[in-house]
């Protein structure tokens, strides 16, 4: 079985399209998250500046708009205020040392959440909590860092766009690197040659699986450790025990109704907790190498039905793509579309949905999916029942069909 294996390890890895996927993920990740950096790394009056020209924008363009857009450019507004309101609060507090820096910005964001403006949105008071744990625990472990929102370093930046990305780009890698490992012996025809060898169809079918899952995961987790060295490299790579609010839980509230009678969501309070970035980072890979392998048996099972590389590539790229853009379409709307109301009822049961596993561990899934039944538990559980199904259903199939190359 080894040596099936490493036979199979070494067609794949001799392809260049697994360099290549390397080489563009990693600049991807990089060039967004760079992006990412530099629109958050500002000081408090370079915010002042930039919010006040958006502002002064958005306001020229009120009389142009319709009546929802020109609500929406109103919130947008009233967001930019209260953004320069705390950056200037920001800026007032720099005279004070970093310990009462952060047990006024505490005191703020108590104040806020018993403001007019929150009451009774428990998303957004549940935003205000987890900022003030973030906090807390910067005095608690003695981060003045922490203080300054405008240090941002690569472990913040990388593992936020890591999350975005990996929604559409993880599928399409992992069918770039699998879905010609059994399709692609049919042309050249090389099945029979294998099949002659004194090993059964299983040994044979498992070697392939095994191969391309530790192919999918070298490539994918490799191009991130490197896309994260460089970004490091570029802007430092910050403090692994930094903290990050994750776990955020989310129920359908009964009194915002979308369009086609769905019900938007709203947080759980005090459902967040902080974990730091290190443990973070390791849940992320766990959950990755988990979705990495159940993907691999869904492109396991079209290479093993597709009768030609052409067939089998053209398939499982674009069912990964419909199914990538489904999600995405449903988290970017704005609830106004009743057609997304049956992509929201069959998203929590499609592994895709599950491709971020740090929009898991973070919570914001249902949320963007606004469906409360998206979540950690049931991710696993859709990864571990759609690949042990898919390998399963590929088995059968090798195992069974006549070999006509």
């Amino acid at each position: 079985m080894y040596n099936l294996i490493t036979n199979e390890l070494q067609k794949i890895f001799k392809k260049r399209k697994v360099l290549i996927v390397m080489i563009l993920f990693s600049a991807i990740t990089v060039l967004f998250s760079v992006i990412q950096y530099q629109s958050q790394h500002k000081t408090p009056m370079q915010t002042v500046v930039e919010d006040e020209k958006l502002i002064a924008t958005y306001k020229s363009a009120l009389p142009y708009e319709d009546a929802n857009q020109a609500k929406q450019l109103r919130q947008i507004i009233n967001t930019e205020k209260s953004n320069i309101r705390n950056a200037y609060r920001q800026e007032e507090l720099k005279k004070l040392s970093w310990k009462d820096q952060i047990n006024n910005l505490i005191s703020d964001d108590e104040k806020k959440k018993d403001s007019a403006d929150l009451a009774g949105d428990n998303t957004k008071i549940e935003q205000v909590n987890e900022d003030i744990l973030v906090k807390k625990y910067a005095l608690k472990n003695n981060m003045p860092e922490l203080a300054d929102s405008s240090n941002v370093k690569a472990i913040d930046v990388f593992t936020e766009m890591v999350s975005v990305l990996s929604i559409i780009i993880l599928p399409v890698i992992i069918c770039i690197i699998v879905l010609d490992v059994v399709s692609g012996e049919n042309s050249p025809p090389t099945m029979k040659m294998l099949l002659a060898k004194p090993c059964s169809r299983g040994k044979i079918l498992f070697s392939k699986f095994s191969a391309a899952s530790i192919a999918s995961i070298i490539s994918i987790v490799g191009s991130e450790i490197i896309s994260f060295l460089i970004l490091g490299i570029i802007i430092g790579f910050g403090k692994a025990n930094s903290p990050l609010q994750v776990g955020t839980k989310y129920e359908f509230n009964p009194s915002k109704t979308l369009a086609g009678d769905w019900h938007d969501v709203q947080a759980i309070l005090d459902s967040s907790y902080v974990i730091p970035q290190w443990k973070f980072i390791l849940e992320i890979i766990v959950l990755q190498l988990l979705f990495i392998v159940a993907f691999t048996s869904v492109c396991i099972l079209i290479s093993t039905i597709a009768n030609t590389n052409t067939l089998s590539m053209t398939a499982g790229i674009v069912i990964a793509v419909i199914l990538s853009f489904m999600i995405i379409k449903i988290s970017s709307g704005d609830g106004s579309s009743a057609g997304d109301v049956p992509l929201r009822r069959i998203a929590p049961y499609i592994i895709n949905t599950y491709a971020s596993a740090g929009l898991m561990l973070t919570g914001n899934l249902p949320q963007m999916i606004r469906n409360p039944d998206v979540s950690l538990t049931l991710g696993i559980a859709v990864n571990v029942i759609t690949g042990a199904l898919s390998y399963i259903l590929a088995h059968v199939w090798f195992t069974k069909k006549d070999m006509l190359v």
